[in-house]
């Protein structure tokens, strides 16, 4: 079963992975000049946040074997900017409590693999970009034994692996 709304975030299973897909909107704060004050991210934000919290009831989340996080602001790993405090606020209680199992993410243009830490308990998954040399594509495997990621760098070469079993 998908939960989607007519938003830019939406969720659905696919194989035994249940996907959540987050807009995390931009890293400055909603006042910041300039946006000349026509947006609301914070508040787009916790509107996500109040969404997700229905999404980690339904049947089809609670019996996914792999429950995937993708966003373009990580809530750790990106500096402390507003963006970055705010989606860690919003969104990380959530991740915690209702066991996602791994987050990807972008923004940062620096790619790499974060495992769980004190300061959380999912890896969080870094793609790289824009510029040639540091772009990523990261690649997904799944059956009901394990999920398998892996990140190659646009030349081809791996840069980054993590596998969840179950």
């Amino acid at each position: 079963m998908s939960v989607s709304s007519d938003k830019y975030y939406y969720s659905f299973k696919q194989g035994p992975v249940y996907w959540i897909i987050l807009d995390t909107g931009e890293d400055k704060p909603d006042d910041h000049p300039v946006y000349a004050g026509i947006v609301d991210f914070d508040g787009y934000r916790e509107e996500q946040a109040r969404w997700l919290e229905q999404v980690v009831q339904q049947k089809d989340f609670l019996d996914a074997p792999y429950r995937v996080v993708m966003m373009h602001i990580p809530p750790f790993h990106s500096g402390d900017w507003h963006g970055t405090t705010h989606c860690r606020k919003a969104f990380d209680p959530i991740f915690d409590k209702h066991k996602i199992d791994i987050v990807i993410s972008g923004h940062t243009h620096r790619y790499g693999v974060h495992p769980p830490s004190e300061e959380h308990r999912y890896p969080i998954i870094i793609g790289g970009g824009p510029k040639e040399g540091n772009r990523t594509i990261i690649y997904f495997t799944a059956d009901q034994t394990s999920l398998n990621i892996e990140m190659k760098r646009d030349d081809g070469e791996v840069v980054g692996v993590y596998e969840i079993k179950r």
